[in-house]
């Protein structure tokens, strides 16, 4: 994937395909497009059914998109998975907010990524004044992904950083 760089599978985050779909010209930012399809394409990008769910409730025509390319690179939540989020729910049980009517994508990209030994690809930024005394009993709803993945040993990348993995920048 990178020019001579270790070759590093993703699991995509919901925040990734709205940055992409409100930030960048399909046409103007061609080449930056071509590395999303290629990425979905070639399987280095891995993306919960859940994050296609929660992208159709905030952008359809992205979801369609994603579908169009590659339908082996949307993961469906299976029995190891499931065990995961549980083991997930149990760690931090107020992360996830059980009244929410809202899909909430994150703890399936984290289980996809601990389930695929992947790194996790998010456009969340890290709160650098939680991230230092961040442990599991204190991890509450708004904690982001950056932050669990550091909990849980998980490279974590955005897309500046996903960007020079791929060698663009």
């Amino acid at each position: 994937m990178g020019k001579g760089r270790d070759f590093v599978k993703f699991s995509v985050d919901t925040s990734i395909f709205i940055r992409f779909e409100r930030y960048y010209d399909r046409t103007r930012d061609n080449v930056l497009w071509d590395i999303l399809e290629r990425s979905i394409q070639d399987g280095s990008m891995l993306v919960s059914k859940v994050v296609i769910e929660e992208l159709e409730q905030k952008d359809k025509e992205m979801s369609k998109w994603i579908k169009r390319i590659n339908r082996n690179s949307i993961i469906e939540p299976n029995q190891k998975g499931n065990k995961i989020l549980s083991e997930l729910a149990n760690k931090y049980p107020g992360w996830l907010d059980p009244n929410s009517t809202k899909i909430n994508a994150d703890p399936f990209v984290i289980a996809l990524a601990k389930e695929y030994d992947t790194a996790v690809l998010s456009n969340e930024q890290r709160n650098l004044q939680s991230l230092n005394n961040l442990k599991p009993n204190n991890v509450v709803a708004t904690t982001k992904i950056p932050e669990i993945c550091k909990l849980e040993n998980i490279l974590h990348f955005d897309l500046p950083q996903f960007l020079v993995q791929v060698g663009l920048r």
